[in-house]
């Protein structure tokens, strides 16, 4: 789903808000003023921010749970993904986005869609969130293996702040992983060379996650898989 918000008229700023605030007032509960004030502030960020852009769905969400976050209604950010998630097929794991106070709304935006971090179901074992190698390395602009590395670090340091409602519990996903280090050395995927970057980069995740749970206190470690050989 796309979401066009060109301001072609005086009346768009309006229209805007409008349909903001009617999206809230089908889900939360807030008093009427804070409710119209809540839209507009989205609004006006979106006028700001996204001028005559066309936003998807998905960064919409993650834009109105920001703002019902940030005055102090997180349970209300929250319940308002979990039911327009499911009829825009978001899963309600934007919700830990949303509240990520780490990492800009612009920033989760250029993330969600280049597809180099996207959330899945959450299972028993936590929240599951996966990082695409091959767009993570087209982000870092050089193939070198330092500025790979640097952009791993600045990576996991943003977004670890997605496990600390579990206390570090859930799972870090990594795509892609052998055709990224094989690209980064050029050399064939199944090179011993390219295993070795491989497990390098993704020991480079491990220290990232480690530093974290130190720093966050987390009483657990996000649990790191390849999922290369799941057919991606």
């Amino acid at each position: 789903m796309i979401w066009s918000c060109q301001a072609e008229e005086l009346t768009a700023a309006e229209d805007l808000a409008a349909t903001i605030a009617a999206d809230l007032a089908a889900v939360v509960t807030l008093p009427p003023l804070a409710l119209a004030e809540t839209a507009a502030a989205v609004a006006a960020f979106i006028r700001d921010q996204h001028p005559n852009e066309a936003l998807s769905a998905t960064y919409r969400l993650v834009l109105i749970a920001r703002a019902l976050w940030a005055i102090g209604e997180e349970q209300q950010a929250r319940r308002f993904i979990a039911a327009r998630g499911a009829a825009w097929q978001a899963p309600p794991l934007l919700a830990d986005m949303a509240v990520a106070r780490e990492i800009s709304l612009p920033h989760w935006r250029a993330l969600l869609d280049s597809r180099t971090v996207r959330p899945t179901a959450s299972l028993a074992r936590g929240a599951i969130w996966i990082v695409d190698l091959q767009c993570l390395r087209a982000a870092a602009s050089t193939g070198l293996e330092l500025t790979l590395f640097r952009t791993i670090k600045a990576m996991v340091d943003h977004l670890a702040s997605v496990w600390d409602r579990t206390q570090g519990r859930g799972i870090l996903g990594l795509r892609h992983l052998q055709a990224a280090a094989a690209e980064l050395l050029n050399c064939f995927p199944r090179s011993r060379s390219s295993r070795v970057m491989a497990e390098e980069i993704k020991n480079q995740f491990q220290a990232r996650l480690q530093a974290a749970r130190i720093c966050r206190a987390w009483q657990a470690l996000p649990e790191i898989i390849c999922l290369d050989m799941q057919g991606s």
